[in-house]
C-alpha cells in the first residue's frame, strides 16, 4: 500500500498481464483500466525475461498517490526516502518552538536588512494557519531563514537527520528554505567572502543560474556548502550506510569551490539538469534530479506542458549521466491533455530508449479505442504547438526564472487560430470514430472539456494581440464574448462537482483542476488579472 517499494514481483505480474493477457492501466480510475474478460491466456513455454529499471525511483507529486494504477506503469520509489527539499523549517521545529528559540537566542535566525526576525515580507517566515498541510505537521512557521554560521546550526541538522535515519529512512533530503535570503552577519560573510551589498536591489527574483546569468559573476554560497560538509561528515560517522540528498537550487546552483570532496554519504538533487549542470556536478556519485515538466505555475497554467518526446529526451540524458532518481513536481491535474506524458514518463523509467511513438500509440489505442490513431495525431500536433510557444521565451525571462514567460506571448505563438482549428478537427474525427464505444467516449469527454478551456484562453489572447494593432468594435464584442465563455466554463465546472460518479470515473485530478481553474494557474500561469479575463 506504500509508494515506497521495489515491487519486482508485482511489476513482473503487470508485464505478464499486459504483454500476454491484453491488460493495460492508462488512467487512475476503474475506467482507465483495460482488463479483457478471458478464462485464460497463453505464454511461450521458454519465456525467461528479466527487466531492470534505469532509475531507482521516479515520482510526480500529483500522480504518486493513485496506487497500483500508476505503479503498473513504473512509478515507484525503491529507496526508503524522506522527501522534502526545503528542510530548515522541520530542522528548527525539531530543535524547539521557534518563538521560544527566538526569545532565547535571536542570532539563530538570519540577519536581513539589519534585523533578526522570525518573519519578513514576501512569504519569509510566514505564519502557518489552520488548514495549511504544514499545520497538521506541527509547523508554526514556513520559509524560516537561518544563520548558517551560528554554532548550533550544524548540531540542529545532525540531530534532526539522525532522528530520521534512526527511524529507518535510508535517504533524506536536505535544503535551504525556499525564497532564500542570505544572512548579513560578519561570520556568514567571511564564509563565502561576499559583501551583502551584492544582493541589495536584486530582490526575490534573482536567480543564481550561472548558465544563463553569464553577464555577471554569479557568487558561490559557501555559507551553505561548508555547513553541509560538516553535517554530512558527522552523519557519516553515525550512519555510514545512509545518504543525505543536498538540494542544488538557486543559491546552491554554483558548486562549491572550497569543498573539494564531500563525504561519500552526500547525494545531490539537481533542479537544473542541462548538460552543463550535469557536468558541473559529475564528481558526485549519487545524483538525482528535480524536474519542472508539469505544474500550474508554468505559463501554460492548466493547459498542457511539454509532452512525451521532450520528457524522453531528458530521461535519456539523465540515464547517460548517471542520474539514479527523478522527481517531477506537481502534475496530475490535466489527465485529459497530459495523460500521455504521465504514462510515458513511467514507461520510460524502465527503458528510456523505448520508441516514444510506440508508447504514445499504445496509450491512445488503450484509452480512445477506435479513435486511437487520430488521437495520436492530436497529441503530436499538441506537442508541436507547445514547443512553438516555449520557443519565444526571452533570455532575460530565463535569467529571472526558467519558467517565466508572458501568457500574452505564449498562447498566440502556441495556438494561432489555424492550429486551434486543426486540433478541433482532429477531436471531431475522434468523436465520430468513437461512436458506440462508451469508454472511448468517456475519455474523449474529458479531453474535450480540457481542450475547450485551452481554446477559450488561447482565443482570448489571440484577440488581445489583434486588438492592440486594430481595436475595432467587432474585436471588442468578441473580447466580451470570450470572457463570458470562460465564466460559463467555470460555472459548468462547479456544476460538475455534484456529479460524483462522473468525477470518480472520468475526471482524475478534478480537485486540482477545479482549484486552479478560476485563476488559470499559479505564478506565471495566472491569467485572471490579464485582459480579457481580468475580473472573471
Amino acid at each position: 500500500n506504500s509508494f515506497t517499494a521495489c515491487r519486482g514481483t508485482l511489476m513482473g505480474v503487470f508485464r505478464l498481464l499486459e504483454d500476454f493477457g491484453g491488460a493495460g492501466w492508462y488512467l487512475p480510475t476503474p475506467r482507465g483500466e483495460v482488463l479483457p474478460e478471458a478464462s485464460g491466456f497463453s505464454v511461450p513455454g521458454d519465456l525467461d525475461r528479466r527487466e531492470a529499471p534505469a532509475f531507482s525511483y521516479i515520482s510526480t507529486t500529483g500522480v504518486n498517490g493513485h496506487g497500483y494504477r500508476v505503479w503498473a506503469n513504473g512509478y515507484r520509489r525503491a529507496i526508503n526516502m524522506r522527501t522534502g527539499v526545503h528542510t530548515w523549517d522541520a530542522v528548527l521545529h525539531h530543535h524547539g518552538d521557534p518563538d521560544a528559540l527566538f526569545q532565547k537566542d535571536p542570532t539563530i535566525f538570519a540577519l536581513i536588512d539589519g534585523e533578526r526576525r522570525l518573519s519578513y515580507g514576501r512569504g519569509v517566515g510566514r505564519k502557518v494557519e489552520p488548514g495549511d498541510p504544514s499545520f497538521q505537521d506541527g509547523m508554526k512557521y514556513r520559509n524560516l531563514m537561518l544563520c548558517t554560521s551560528h554554532p548550533a546550526f550544524v548540531e540542529m541538522n545532525v540531530s534532526y537527520f539522525s532522528r530520521l535515519f534512526d527511524a529507518g529512512y535510508t535517504w533524506a533530503g536536505y535544503g535551504q528554505s525556499d525564497g532564500y535570503q542570505p544572512c548579513e552577519c560578519e561570520r556568514c560573510r567571511e564564509m563565502d567572502g561576499i559583501d551583502p551589498s551584492w544582493w541589495k536591489g536584486i530582490g526575490k527574483d534573482w536567480n543564481w543560474d550561472w548558465e544563463v546569468n553569464t553577464h555577471v559573476n554569479v557568487p558561490v554560497a559557501e555559507r551553505l556548502w561548508a555547513p553541509l560538509y560538516e553535517i554530512a561528515r558527522r552523519l557519516y560517522e553515525r550512519h555510514p550506510d545512509r545518504k543525505l540528498i543536498a538540494l542544488v537550487y538557486n543559491p546552491t546552483y554554483p558548486p562549491s569551490r572550497r569543498v573539494k570532496a564531500f563525504p561519500p554519504n552526500v547525494a545531490v538533487e539537481l533542479c537544473r539538469h542541462t548538460p552543463a549542470y550535469l557536468g558541473a556536478f559529475s564528481a558526485f556519485r549519487w545524483k538525482t534530479v528535480y524536474t519542472y515538466w508539469f505544474g500550474t505555475y508554468r505559463v501554460q497554467g492548466i493547459t498542457p506542458k511539454p509532452l512525451t518526446h521532450r520528457i524522453a529526451e531528458d530521461m535519456r540524458r539523465f540515464r547517460d549521466n548517471g542520474v539514479m532518481g527523478i522527481h517531477s513536481t506537481s502534475g496530475g491535474e490535466i489527465w485529459g491533455l497530459e495523460g500521455p506524458a504521465y504514462y510515458a514518463y513511467g514507461r520510460l523509467a524502465w527503458d528510456p530508449d523505448r520508441d516514444v511513438d510506440a508508447v504514445l500509440d499504445r496509450y491512445c489505442r488503450g484509452v480512445y479505442g477506435p479513435a486511437g490513431p487520430v488521437m495520436k495525431a492530436f497529441f503530436d500536433l499538441l506537442e508541436e504547438r507547445i514547443a512553438a510557444g516555449d520557443a519565444l521565451q526571452t533570455p532575460e525571462e530565463r535569467r529571472i526564472n526558467q519558467e517565466k514567460m508572458h501568457p500574452q506571448v505564449y498562447f498566440p505563438a502556441a495556438y494561432p487560430e489555424t492550429a486551434l482549428a486543426q486540433l478541433e478537427g482532429l477531436l471531431a474525427q475522434a468523436r465520430d470514430l468513437a461512436r458506440g464505444d462508451a469508454v472511448a467516449q468517456g475519455w474523449l469527454w474529458l479531453t474535450d472539456l480540457q481542450f475547450r478551456y485551452l481554446r477559450i484562453v488561447a482565443t482570448g489572447f489571440n484577440l488581445q494581440c489583434r486588438s492592440e494593432a486594430d481595436p475595432t468594435p467587432d474585436l471588442r464584442r468578441r473580447f466580451t464574448r470570450v470572457a463570458e465563455e470562460r465564466w460559463t466554463f467555470l460555472s459548468e465546472l462547479e456544476d460538475l462537482r455534484r456529479d460524483e460518479a462522473r468525477m470518480r470515473d472520468w475526471f482524475p485530478g478534478w480537485e486540482l483542476y477545479m482549484k486552479n481553474a478560476p485563476s488559470g494557474g499559479t505564478m506565471f500561469g495566472r491569467i485572471d488579472h490579464l485582459p480579457p479575463f481580468s475580473g472573471v
